[in-house]
């Protein structure tokens, strides 16, 4: 073994001395402060379990991770994955939840005999979407929240049902369509393509009738007076309306163009007024006037020239 030179032994000790401690006092803070630590943390896991019960989950889960950044306790992943379950952060709640499956001993997992069945029940509102857009750096955000800049490298773990779909990016007009994502992890692949604005015109659909819903090739746009930016070029545009025949037609619009187009549904004709009901009241007012003529033209037999008991010659 070597032995240190006197010279170091007296820096060592000049070194410690001159902070004021002993050398064993100095290698016993690093567990003292290890040791804080832990009692910390465990405390912060105590408020948060007590907020949890409380239902205050957004301040449970902020108590589970300030816990976490001192503490290695996998249990703080299963309790941060039920706080973001009920924040129905499903994603992230997920992936908490499977790091403690996967991480936590199985005495721990076992005090957590449903942990499989919670899992299933998150993963069942968990999509996955993978946005394909011609334009990089284009900002995508899902129910108003961003998701993510395009390109992605991968799918995206997204809560599912029905949400607004929007990617907008500088210089081109923003893409916005109403989704359906379906659990249980399912990918829904979306391509989108952005149209500069230097090639947009727009188009006001207008209507004189009350209640019309107007579309523009094929996708509805709004109750009418509605307007949408359509890259230039000619389009097929309609107007419905509940009990009212649909009005379609075909309109051009030119780049940097806003063109107005009123359309009306076409309305119910009365009942009066419809040829079936007229031609089968003309049949039966007519089928009236012949057997009303029958009735007064109708005649005794005739009796011939003889009048009874007589005969000329």
């Amino acid at each position: 073994m070597r032995i240190p030179s006197a010279p170091c032994l007296l820096l060592a000790a000049a070194t410690f001395a001159a902070a004021g401690t002993s050398p064993r006092a100095a290698a016993a803070r690093p567990a003292a402060r290890l040791a804080d630590a832990q009692s910390a943390s465990a405390a912060l896991k105590a408020s948060g379990d007590a907020m949890m019960v409380e239902k205050r989950y957004e301040e449970a889960l902020a108590a589970y991770e300030a816990a976490a950044k001192s503490s290695a306790d996998p249990a703080l992943h299963y309790n941060r994955g039920r706080a973001l379950q009920f924040l129905a952060r499903y994603p992230e709640a997920l992936a908490a939840l499977r790091r403690f499956q996967a991480e936590a001993p199985a005495s721990v997992r076992a005090r957590v005999p449903a942990l499989t069945e919670i899992i299933d029940e998150v993963r069942a509102r968990v999509a996955r979407i993978r946005v394909r857009c011609d334009v990089a750096g284009a900002r995508v955000m899902l129910a108003r929240q961003e998701i993510g800049r395009t390109p992605f490298d991968a799918p995206l773990a997204v809560n599912a049902g029905h949400a607004t779909l929007e990617i907008v990016a500088e210089g081109y007009v923003p893409s916005s369509s109403e989704i359906d994502l379906a659990g249980g992890e399912v990918l829904r692949e979306i391509d989108v393509r952005l149209v500069p604005r230097n090639r947009i015109g727009v188009l006001v659909v207008k209507s004189g009738v009350a209640g019309t819903r107007a579309e523009i090739d094929g996708k509805p746009i709004g109750m009418a007076p509605a307007e949408a930016p359509l890259e230039a070029g000619q389009h097929a545009v309609a107007a419905l309306h509940e009990g009212y025949g649909p009005v379609r037609t075909q309109v051009v619009v030119a780049a940097g163009e806003r063109r107005e187009l009123t359309l009306d549904p076409i309305a119910p004709t009365p009942v009066y007024k419809r040829w079936w009901l007229w031609t089968s009241v003309g049949v039966a007012v007519a089928g009236a006037v012949v057997t009303a003529v029958a009735l007064k033209t109708e005649k005794s037999p005739p009796i011939g020239t003889f009048s009874p008991g007589q005969v000329r010659f």
